[in-house]
């Protein structure tokens, strides 16, 4: 087991050297948890990754632009169930999810390891 511990910023940031200065819109939230640090390294690994994405956005509580989200997930879904899935559409669409999901720690770090899910695969 990997005692893992992260830092999500959203919104307005500037990075320069070694330093994160976040802007008026920044929402900063600190994970901490003891999930394995393993990332899926298959195709099928991503989809079941998204998979569980698309569950956990339907489990959610009160979430912003619910609809506006499991939509984009589901669009996610469909490009990654193809033969051949456009890395670029995948990375820009979960770029716009994490942004909307920004500050719901959970979803915000299952978003996080579907990205490095996705680099992981087409890298």
């Amino acid at each position: 087991m990997d005692n893992r511990t992260g830092v999500n910023v959203g919104g307005d940031l500037h990075v320069e050297g070694g330093s994160a200065v976040g802007g008026r819109d920044a929402v900063v939230t600190t994970t901490t948890g003891t999930e394995s640090a393993a990332t899926p390294a298959t195709l099928e690994d991503l989809r079941r990754i998204i998979a569980e994405l698309a569950d956990a956005v339907r489990a959610a509580g009160e979430l912003p632009e619910r609809d506006t989200v499991s939509d984009a997930v589901e669009h996610v879904r469909a490009e990654a169930a193809k033969d051949k899935p456009n890395r670029h559409v995948l990375t820009g669409i979960l770029a716009e999810i994490g942004s909307a999901l920004t500050g719901v720690g959970n979803l915000a770090r299952t978003v996080t390891a579907v990205q490095e899910a996705v680099r992981a695969v087409f890298s």
